[in-house]
């Protein structure tokens, strides 16, 4: 089953149905949609609009070769719809019951400060690295129209999975091919923007954030999800040297480009503030979970991340103006 966004929605939640993710420009609507300025076409493939730019999908699509191998070899997704209806509160296949505690607890976080800011809803949503659109499932089942946007396309660990499942569950979600760089949407189209697990995939994860802060509308706010964040920086930059390290054992691969990740610091988000509110969501983990940082600190080598909620909220202009004079 394709699921196609409806025309008619997109255009009432961002005004101008699509812009070019290159020249930020209108596009003419014919059998997809047609950017006038740029002359490049962007069409719907398999129920999703795929707006990757010509020049970036050879290196997209190598990028996606290692990870879907990776993905595979962990066992990610399922063939049973329950598995993604289930997320994050249930892990019906088993596999991965400890990550999705940890995405259950981030989640009741994110909607409970989202709620106290923003009201019940419904509100306009850019899910940021979407995955298998867990996330977009839990917003669309709260009345949310949420926008959901990966490179990932495949029907066991990506947007595909959409196309799977029954029309009333995805009926309030647009799956959108799209980099972060390059973001299919006018200014001001979302009411709030997360990335869920997804930032660090980023090349530059500020500079990531600062383009998707364009997207929201006066009074929205950003939301950074379960990326690793390490107060030391070093300790940061080990972990990617072990993934770099790790891969090469398993995959063969002796320089995976943008593949190892990256990570955050207090200092680099600081780097957003100026004209943006930085507040912090702590999971405030109890003495058990102390004790096993400690642990982990030991066998690692080096501080274990910690996957607090960054909350990034835009000063409003006459505020910033003020402060000016």
């Amino acid at each position: 089953m394709d699921v196609k966004p409806d025309p008619e929605v997109v255009s009432q939640l961002n005004k101008v149905t699509w812009a070019c993710p290159s020249c930020g420009g209108p596009l003419i609507v014919s059998s997809g949609w047609k950017c006038p300025a740029e002359e490049v076409r962007f069409e719907v493939e398999n129920g999703i609009a795929d707006f990757l730019l010509p020049a970036r999908k050879e290196e997209v699509h190598r990028f996606l070769s290692l990870y879907h191998e990776v993905r595979r070899e962990e066992n990610w997704g399922s063939e049973e719809h329950e598995y993604y209806l289930s997320l994050p509160w249930k892990d019906t296949s088993g596999r991965h019951r400890k990550i999705w505690k940890l995405r259950a607890l981030t989640y009741e976080l994110f909607r409970k400060d989202m709620i106290a800011r923003h009201g019940a809803g419904p509100l306009r949503i850019l899910d940021a690295g979407a995955g298998n659109c867990w996330l977009s499932l839990n917003l669309a089942r709260d009345s949310h129209e949420v926008t959901a946007v990966d490179i990932n396309t495949d029907r066991n660990d990506g947007l595909g999975v959409l196309s799977r499942l029954p029309r009333q569950a995805v009926e309030r979600i647009y799956p959108v091919c799209a980099e972060f760089a390059h973001l299919p949407f006018p200014p001001m189209s979302f009411d709030i923007v997360v990335f869920n697990a997804s930032l660090h995939y980023a090349k530059s994860p500020i500079t990531a954030v600062v383009n998707a802060l364009r997207f929201l509308r006066d009074g929205g706010s950003l939301y950074i999800m379960d990326s690793p964040t390490y107060e030391d920086p070093s300790s940061g930059e080990t972990m990617v040297r072990s993934r770099k390290m790790d891969l090469e054992r398993r995959f063969g691969v002796t320089e995976p480009d943008d593949f190892s990740g990256s990570y955050l610091t207090p200092a680099l988000t600081q780097m957003l503030s100026g004209k943006n509110r930085i507040r912090t969501i702590k999971q405030r983990p109890g003495f058990a979970d102390l004790m096993r940082r400690s642990i982990r600190r030991l066998l690692l080598g080096r501080e274990p991340a910690y996957m607090d909620i960054i909350v990034v909220e835009p000063v409003p202009r006459e505020e910033v103006d003020a402060t000016a004079c």
